[in-house]
């Protein structure tokens, strides 16, 4: 049996993993975490006409922005010019323009491309509510055209190696224990932590580095 945290509930979740799931998803890459960091991957996969399917631990998509309540983002200067890429750029401005067209905004605001709905220290602030459904618009063309499959409240608690290379990962459904195993050409661990690391995919080191090595 396999102990694992169910972060959204607050609680221990335990798998059995003595037999093999019975369910296979199989798409051409497996995204592990549907924090803005997925999302931008699913995004940029399905639009290059592959398949994915996208996994996240909670209800919410979209991590700091949707279910980490952070919605006040540290970002750069140039954010609204030359800072940031193309797919970050529509997510911010379909933010405000999904408070053009549900709230009621006085005129400068509602002229101005640049308007901060939350009007706070940062360059953009929003509930994160809005940012869900904004994410949810973004994705919905790939789950209709059947290129993007999302497995929410699903977590990784096994990964099976072929060489130096992922061959499958298991996944349990937080809520009703059912399993599954998620096949693909490319997985990519965008989890906060490095779920599939942890889960034996690779070498790797905890910690920080000590100041000798950096300086700092």
């Amino acid at each position: 049996m396999r102990r694992l945290a169910d972060v959204q509930k607050m609680r221990v979740v335990e798998v059995d993993d003595r037999k093999p799931p019975v369910e296979t998803v199989e798409t051409e890459v497996v995204i592990v975490g549907g924090g803005l960091g997925g999302v931008a991957a699913a995004l940029a996969a399905c639009q290059a006409g592959r398949s994915v399917c996208l996994i996240e631990e909670t209800q919410w998509l979209g991590g700091q922005a949707t279910s980490q309540g952070v919605t006040a983002l540290d970002e750069n200067g140039y954010i609204e010019t030359t800072g940031a890429a193309r797919t970050y750029q529509a997510l911010r401005n379909a933010i405000r323009d999904d408070y053009r067209r549900n709230t009621k905004l006085k005129p400068a605001p509602a002229a101005d491309p640049h308007f901060n709905p939350g009007r706070n220290w940062g360059l953009l602030a929003f509930e994160p509510k809005v940012a869900l459904r904004v994410i949810d618009e973004m994705l919905a063309p790939h789950l209709v055209a059947g290129k993007l499959h999302v497995l929410k409240r699903t977590k990784p608690f096994a990964v099976s190696m072929k060489g130096p290379r992922i061959e499958h990962v298991d996944l349990v459904d937080l809520d009703t224990g059912r399993r599954c195993r998620a096949k693909g050409i490319m997985f990519i661990d965008a989890s906060e932590l490095g779920d599939l690391l942890g889960l034996g995919a690779a070498d790797f080191v905890t910690g920080a580095e000590s100041r000798e090595q950096t300086g700092e």
